[in-house]
């Protein structure tokens, strides 16, 4: 992203490296918001519906930002360089806005929602639940690994629109594809919050229990 913004948005590197740090930054914090929503008012299955949404529409934004020339500044072999005007310039960070939210909703549901759909109580299912978070992260880490080759190379073979498209579209489908499984919900998903009151607190399905 910081050789995007440097490159083809004309930021100066310093520029470019404190705006993709303040970004990554904000996805991690805007957790706080998606996790609070899930499980006080939304449910993990919900929000991570609606939160997917949001990261696939930022994800055409930021798509659309490389593949249309209006909205970069004109090509510039040698500096100084025309900046990005504050149209282009707030055109992509809307992209990444929504891209931020939408990180923000998924990261801190989308694990604890797969192991929902293991019944411990069952031992085979049990089993499997450990299985699934050892390949859970080995898809995390293999998406990290591909992000770094084959999207990079295409991005320098083909151009941006395509570095960005490729993902965009991997995304498009991954909401898609979600509901399409029969998944399961727990009955609680989304009324279960920390309380404190009179000086009991309990959370999660303890709460549910007792209410």
């Amino acid at each position: 992203m910081v050789a995007y913004l440097v490159r083809e948005m004309h930021q100066p590197l310093p520029d470019a490296a404190t705006h993709v740090t303040d970004w990554i930054g904000a996805a991690y914090v805007l957790t706080l918001l998606g996790a609070f929503l899930a499980d006080a008012y939304l449910g993990r299955f919900r929000t991570i519906i609606i939160f997917s949404c949001i990261y696939a529409v930022g994800m055409v934004l930021l798509t659309i930002s490389a593949s249309v020339h209006s909205l970069r500044p004109p090509y510039c072999p040698k500096r100084p360089c025309l900046p990005a005007s504050n149209r282009q310039t707030a055109f992509l960070y809307c992209a990444l806005a929504l891209i931020a939210l939408g990180t923000g909703g998924i990261k801190p549901c989308v694990s604890s929602f797969g192991a929902d759909q293991f019944d411990e109580s069952d031992q085979n299912e049990a089993h499997k639940k450990y299985a699934f978070f050892n390949w859970f992260f080995f898809a995390i880490n293999m998406g990290a690994l591909l992000g770094i080759t084959l999207l990079v190379y295409i991005q320098v073979e083909l151009g941006w629109a395509w570095g960005f498209g490729v993902p965009t579209a991997v995304m498009i489908v991954s909401v898609v594809w979600l509901p399409v499984f029969q998944v399961s919900i727990p009955k609680a998903d989304g009324k279960c919050f920390y309380k404190v009151s009179s000086g009991h607190s309990c959370f999660g399905e303890e709460l549910c229990e007792r209410s």
